[in-house]
């Protein structure tokens, strides 16, 4: 299975933010960490997780991640599996430090999941 990446802008902006160093740190982890995350099985490093339990209607899960990239720096991600086209796609939505962690999080679930009632019950 190949693995693919997007970048989004507010990924990009959120980046540049960073000293280079950290920026390269960010970029390592990426690609050390998300390749190897299977969503039927986790993470084996445990750099990757979900801060919280989204509500979503029955049978569907979230793909939104959080990969910690260092101890104050952590990436937030999706994650899906690609059967019909054989690929991994991994799409990296922003970089935020720790502290902003839970506001980045709740505010990118509301937004990739805004026409589903259940999004209100995200929480930490």
């Amino acid at each position: 299975m190949n693995t693919e990446f997007d970048i989004t802008r507010h990924f990009e902006k959120d980046l540049t933010l960073f000293s280079k160093e950290n920026q390269n740190i960010v970029t390592d982890s990426i690609n050390q960490y998300a390749p190897v995350f299977d969503i039927e099985n986790g993470d084996p490093t445990h750099h990757i997780y979900q801060p919280c339990k989204i509500q979503l209607p029955e049978g569907l899960d979230s793909s939104l991640y959080v990969l910690q990239a260092t101890n104050q720096i952590s990436v937030l991600l999706t994650i899906e599996d690609d059967p019909l086209f054989d690929r991994k796609l991994i799409t990296l939505i922003r970089v935020v430090n720790h502290d902003k962690l839970d506001n980045a999080f709740n505010a990118v679930a509301k937004s990739l999941y805004q026409n589903l009632h259940s999004v209100e019950n995200v929480s930490g």
